[in-house]
């Protein structure tokens, strides 16, 4: 999504891991790595306020850091943007041709966008069943430029966290041909989900932790966002809550599957994201099958890097990987 391509780019994600990026070089049809950094940012809120002059300010400061302390070369890089910053539409293809398929997703996009069309920068997916409209806000593309710019890096290109996982499970594991995949990205209070059927897109979308609270009680549950629209301020969770959140997360996992498929049948789930190794345990349990960690660095050469939790990495690989993938 929003792409071009070079032999050499780097992956910038913000995420609750706080900045992680990836650098990768293609030489020929071998990847290879040339640097990964995790970096914290001060005092960083969640939902991320972008809007926010500190935090524009801490994050030019953070990047300006892993240039000057980590060597980051910041050649090509692509930023991921959250589902706040983009509307995700799907519909169903239409006998006919890819060109008119394109043509219909084209007239949809202007019929629920209407006179804001202009404020956002449009692409489009199709997979064998059904097409992704994809709008990202050019004020958020503008402001993350903006940052960029302040810390002395190039201008980057853009592409949605989902569709960045959906590239680095496609190169670091193999879509299976047939059968039901799941990937979970999952955080501290949000996971992103990308599910697949015979190797296709089939839907990706975000399910949250929100706290619930009556009179005295205080409770979590989970809310299920398809990425059609704004989302709301997710809970930062205490570590307390962590085992109810992963109740939370496996039933509207659940019920996202069964909604879409009719039955839960998946062949095989992936786990990302800063608290992947913590959600294994339980999430395999309550799935009935064993969840697997990613490693986004598999198949990619990565030489003497050698790092604790590639899991985390996730997103700003798939993001590189982007950057050098071929024409």
């Amino acid at each position: 999504m929003f792409r071009y391509r070079d032999n050499r780019s780097t992956g910038i994600h913000v995420g609750d891991g706080g900045l992680q990026m990836v650098e990768l070089r293609r030489r020929g049809k071998t990847v290879i790595l040339e640097g990964a950094v995790r970096l914290s940012i001060h005092e960083l809120p969640f939902p991320l306020p972008w809007l926010d002059a500190k935090f524009q300010h801490d994050l030019a400061d953070t990047l300006r850091s892993a240039r000057r302390e980590h060597g980051v070369r910041f050649r090509r890089p692509y930023f991921a943007l959250d589902e706040r910053s983009a509307i995700v539409k799907r519909r169903a293809l239409l006998p006919g041709r890819v060109q008119d398929n394109r043509e219909n997703l084209e007239w949809e996009a202007q019929q629920f966008l209407a006179a804001d069309i202009g404020a956002y920068a449009m692409d489009y997916l199709l997979t064998s069943e059904f097409g992704f409209v994809v709008a990202a806000r050019r004020a958020a593309m503008d402001r993350v430029s903006g940052i960029c710019r302040h810390a002395g890096i190039p201008k980057p290109e853009f592409d949605l966290a989902p569709f960045a996982l959906y590239n680095v499970l496609e190169v670091s594991a193999g879509l299976l041909s047939s059968g039901c995949e799941l990937l979970l990205d999952v955080g501290a209070s949000s996971a992103r989900l990308i599910l697949l059927i015979e190797g296709q897109l089939r839907r990706v979308g975000t399910i949250r932790a929100r706290r619930l609270t009556t009179g005295s009680d205080t409770g979590l549950a989970a809310d299920e966002d398809d990425g059609e629209g704004e989302t709301t301020a997710a809970a930062k969770l205490s570590p307390g809550d962590f085992d109810e959140w992963m109740d939370s997360l496996a039933c509207s996992t659940e019920k996202l599957v069964r909604d879409e498929l009719g039955e839960w049948q998946v062949d095989r789930c992936w786990l990302t994201g800063r608290h992947a190794v913590q959600a294994h345990d339980s999430l395999s349990r309550q799935f009935g099958l064993t969840a697997q960690l990613l490693d986004p660095f598999r198949g990619i050469d990565s030489g003497l890097h050698e790092l604790d939790d590639p899991t985390t990495f996730a997103t700003a690989a798939g993001l590189a990987l982007r950057g050098v993938s071929e024409s």
